[in-house]
């Protein structure tokens, strides 16, 4: 600081970070497994940092935004309020959602909108984003959130629609990760509608096409939904 040379090398250390979250989307987006969580979740203080840096000093959103975007993969693990915060603050100082990765960053404060128990918020969001989401990506985890805000509010026929398309249109994009994700939870709302059978069935065709793709997490995911399943036949 005294030599003047901090406002440089904060922004060295901003451009290190977004250059890893780069290449945890691009990685994580393919197969989601423990080795791509634990890069996220090791690299998430300096994730708060570099954004927190980058929306004090930036003019445009290009970092901020993929910064807010990886958020995402953890923002349901423990660090929901600070993701919350520092998404909306991200969407009020670059809301332009046509600019590159606005309507990945959306997804993540959709998401963090439903966790925090405010759906409808959730749902506004999500669906202005997906009007203009370019990204496969974005119009995944878009529809993510809305299944889960539509889910949480009991429209299960709408949150079924949400998530069969996020299967759908993951696996056209080659995001298996997401495809698994989305059947799993599909088999959550069909069990919420009565239709168990059908529940099981397709927990169970996810497992299987999980552990032949390694992605070990989808796996674990699927197994616990089969045993919760079984657990009220």
């Amino acid at each position: 600081d005294a030599d003047g040379v901090l406002p440089a090398a904060r922004r060295r250390m901003a451009d290190h970070v977004v250059a890893e979250a780069l290449d945890i989307l691009a990685d994580g987006s393919r197969r989601w497994n423990p080795s791509v969580f634990a890069r996220l979740l090791s690299l998430y203080d300096n994730i708060v940092t570099a954004l927190r840096s980058c929306l004090a000093e930036d003019d445009d959103g290009g970092r901020s935004l993929v910064l807010c975007a990886v958020l995402w993969g953890v923002v349901h693990q423990g660090h929901t309020d600070e993701i919350a915060a520092l998404g909306e603050e991200t969407r009020r100082r670059f809301p332009d959602l046509t600019a590159p990765f606005a309507t990945d960053a959306a997804a993540t404060v959709a998401t963090a909108r439903c966790l925090l128990g405010d759906p409808e918020g959730a749902m506004a969001l999500a669906g202005q984003a997906l009007a203009g989401a370019v990204s496969p990506t974005a119009a995944v985890t878009l529809r993510r959130a809305m299944g889960y805000a539509t889910r949480s509010v009991g429209r299960l026929d709408e949150a079924f629609a949400h998530f069969d398309d996020v299967s759908r249109l993951a696996r056209a994009n080659g995001l298996v990760a997401l495809a698994l994700e989305a059947d799993v939870t599909c088999a959550q709302v069909l069990a919420d509608r009565g239709r168990r059978a059908e529940a099981v069935a397709r927990a169970e065709r996810a497992q299987v096409e999980a552990q032949a793709a390694g992605s070990v997490v989808n796996e674990v995911w699927a197994q616990s939904v089969l045993a919760h399943l079984r657990l009220h036949d």
